[in-house]
């Protein structure tokens, strides 16, 4: 909104002094004074969600602890996991019972059956777990709203990891 306010005074000045170059030059200027006023706050990190199991990993707290002390009062947080057989969500963080019907729900959707599958060297579980990525999400988008994530009272931020043995997953956090 301040932005576009801006760019409804630029547009003034330039039609008022009608010259190309002063509405280049006054452009030029401006821009610099917006990027001075409003800042170009950016900040990108790396979270890890360490996992022992199948299931969703509550990851909540590092990324509004994050957010908190990024200094952006209003943007986008997005989140994304740089693997093929994790998957990030937002979803119920108080009932228990939410989470788990999710997870049999889709283990019964994408069963591990290592004779359906031709890609199996990585264990019965792998190519399960890389539908399960493609049919789930692998990066989400939260607004940021008086320096705080945009969540609802019972959401949360949860990594779903797809496959059953120990993991370490890198979450990729842009905030702006």
């Amino acid at each position: 909104m301040r932005c576009m306010r801006a760019w409804d005074m630029l547009v003034s000045y330039y039609r008022l002094l009608g010259s190309a170059v002063i509405g280049v030059l006054l452009y030029l200027i401006f821009a610099d004074l917006l990027r001075t006023k409003l800042g170009n706050v950016a900040l990108i990190e790396e979270v890890l969600v360490h996992t022992n199991n199948q299931g969703l990993h509550d990851m909540t707290k590092p990324i509004t602890d994050l957010v908190a002390s990024s200094g952006i009062s209003e943007g986008l947080c997005t989140l994304f996991v740089q693997h093929t057989s994790a998957s990030l969500l937002v979803q119920e963080n108080y009932e228990v019972s939410a989470k788990r019907d999710l997870e049999v729900w889709l283990n019964r959707l994408v069963p591990e059956n290592p004779e359906q599958y031709s890609h199996s060297s990585e264990g019965p579980d792998d190519m399960p777990a890389h539908i399960k990525s493609a049919l789930t999400a692998t990066s989400v988008n939260i607004p940021i709203l008086d320096g705080k994530l945009g969540l609802g009272t019972w959401q949360g931020i949860f990594l779903w990891e797809h496959r059953r043995s120990v993991h370490t997953r890198k979450v990729l956090v842009h905030l702006a």
